[in-house]
C-alpha cells in the first residue's frame, strides 16, 4: 500500500514486522509436534505387533500341548481296543 505523507511516499505492509517469520517459526512447532505425534503412533503400533506376535505363540503351544494329549489319549484308545480284542 503507499501512503502520502505530503512529498514522501512509503511503503506499508498490511502485515506486522517480522511476520513471516513468526508464522514460519509456528509452523516448524506445528510440524516438529505432528512428527513426534507419529513416531509415537508407531511405537504403540509396534508394541501392539509385539503383544499380538506373544499371544500367537502362546495360542500356538496351547493347540500343540492339546494335540499331544490327544495323540496319547488316541495311542491309550488304541492299545485299551488290542488288548480288547486279545482278550476275545
Amino acid at each position: 500500500m503507499k501512503r502520502n505523507n505530503g512529498q514522501k511516499q512509503e511503503l506499508v505492509s498490511r502485515y506486522p514486522p517480522n511476520f513471516g517469520t513468526q508464522l514460519a517459526y509456528f509452523g516448524g512447532i506445528l510440524v516438529t509436534l505432528g512428527d513426534a505425534i507419529a513416531t509415537l503412533g508407531v511405537a504403540i503400533d509396534l508394541e501392539q505387533i509385539q503383544v499380538e506376535e506373544a499371544n500367537q505363540a502362546l495360542s500356538n503351544e496351547t493347540q500343540q500341548q492339546d494335540m499331544a494329549a490327544i495323540q496319547n489319549q488316541l495311542a491309550a484308545l488304541q492299545k485299551e481296543i488290542q488288548d480288547l480284542r486279545r482278550k476275545q
